[in-house]
């Protein structure tokens, strides 16, 4: 009898495992938030550049829904890292914790790693976009450092999340 709730315990725990490692953050709330922090240095420029929202609305609207893509898929990588990669569900450490802890604890874990990759990202984008636009840019047209900011800070943070995925992957294999 033993043996039987021990393997029940086990599979219990590998479901555990698969709903850890299905996790992921709610989409919709996240390019919410992305187009959010993207109108942002719309704002900033519209005040400190003095473009105007009606005749550059051609610009304002496709600009930060491209830069949020970016940005949302930036999260998705991010939140994947540290929710799922930095623990190793093949690692004996990690199952013991596991099989030892509450479901309430992994809420917690949720949260925090959705916490994290929303307060890096967003971050991270809007100082980029600072420095670009008005620091590396400032000599070009206005429309245009607007336009060139947004677009390259969101790629630099989506390769800074790729770079951050493989780095995890690369010490994962070493660990093996």
């Amino acid at each position: 009898m033993p043996k039987q709730s021990s393997k029940l315990g086990e599979d219990s725990l590998d479901a555990q495992i698969q709903k850890i490692a299905s996790a992921r953050a709610n989409p919709v709330a996240c390019m919410i938030v992305a187009i959010t922090v993207a109108l942002l240095p719309a704002y900033l420029s519209q005040a400190v550049m003095r473009l105007d929202w009606l005749s550059h609305l051609w610009l304002y609207l496709p600009i930060p829904i491209v830069a949020a893509f970016g940005i949302a898929e930036a999260y998705r990588i991010f939140f994947h890292c540290e929710f799922v990669l930095k623990y190793n569900p093949n690692d004996a450490k990690y199952k013991k914790a596991l099989a030892s802890t509450a479901t309430e604890r992994d809420g917690l874990r949720y949260q925090s790693a959705l916490g994290y990759s929303l307060f890096f990202s967003n971050v991270f984008f809007l100082l980029s976009v600072l420095f670009l636009h008005f620091y590396l840019f400032q000599a070009f047209d206005a429309r245009l450092s607007f336009a060139g900011s947004e677009i390259a800070a969101s790629a630099v943070l989506y390769v800074l999340a790729q770079q951050n995925e493989k780095s995890i992957l690369k010490k994962l294999h070493i660990q093996k």
